[in-house]
């Protein structure tokens, strides 16, 4: 008779286990950041795939346009290129680079805002969109010695 009781415990012991385990092992994988363009609010373990606005802006951008007023005066611009990468410190950030400057950027949707920033002693601010493989992007450029109209 404990023989018998005995094997019905291993038994209760090895289903419950078994039924932990699949219950474990159920966990639906997805996108867990509610900041990712694909959130699934469903998903309890995250898998890597989230993605985010800024990620739809990364690349390189050859220039063509016109500069008014800044350091460069009035004209046009061709031949430059413009790089975009994310940035380590938030999701919602981009680093703008043309002519070895790197300005940081705050992304909201497809476009985004160039934080106000001194770099080598000119003040930088603008705003700026990408529409697939096309950057539009306003850059304002002081020169903090040089009080400038423009």
């Amino acid at each position: 008779m404990n023989f018998a009781k005995n094997l019905r415990f291993i038994g209760l012991a090895i289903l419950t286990a078994s039924m932990t385990l699949t219950y474990t092992g159920c966990k639906k994988e997805g996108c867990t950041d509610a900041t990712a363009t694909n959130y699934d609010e469903k998903a309890d373990e995250d898998d890597g795939s989230c993605t985010y606005d800024r990620d739809a802006m990364i690349g390189t951008y050859s220039v063509s346009g016109s500069v008014a007023c800044g350091v460069t005066g009035n004209g046009t611009v061709s031949g430059m290129s413009f790089t975009v990468a994310e940035s380590t410190t938030s999701t919602a950030k981009i680093i703008i680079t043309f002519s070895g400057i790197s300005l940081t950027c705050t992304v909201s949707g497809s476009s985004f805002t160039i934080d106000n920033q001194t770099v080598d002693g000119y003040d930088y601010t603008g705003n700026g969109t990408v529409n697939g493989n096309t950057l539009n992007v306003t850059i304002n450029e002081y020169d903090v010695s040089i009080p400038e109209t423009c």
